[in-house]
């Protein structure tokens, strides 16, 4: 997780995101109507932004860990 913390302290690495993208994760499935499609899994933020379009603050899509 990429935070100002860290990235002041010099932490930060192309391989983190930040926290917003979490969020738009979750506002994306909060505004899915099929959301149900994902009940019982696991999915990576990262898979769900190249499903719902969306990207990190920075303009990237990281890779899944």
């Amino acid at each position: 997780m990429r935070t100002e913390r860290g990235v002041d302290a010099g932490f930060a690495s192309a391989a983190t995101e930040w926290t917003t993208y979490i969020g738009r994760a979750v506002a994306a499935l909060m505004a899915d109507d099929a959301v149900s499609h994902y009940s019982g899994q696991a999915v990576f933020v990262a898979d769900l932004a190249k499903t719902y379009q969306f990207t990190d603050q920075d303009g990237t899509q990281p890779l899944p860990f």
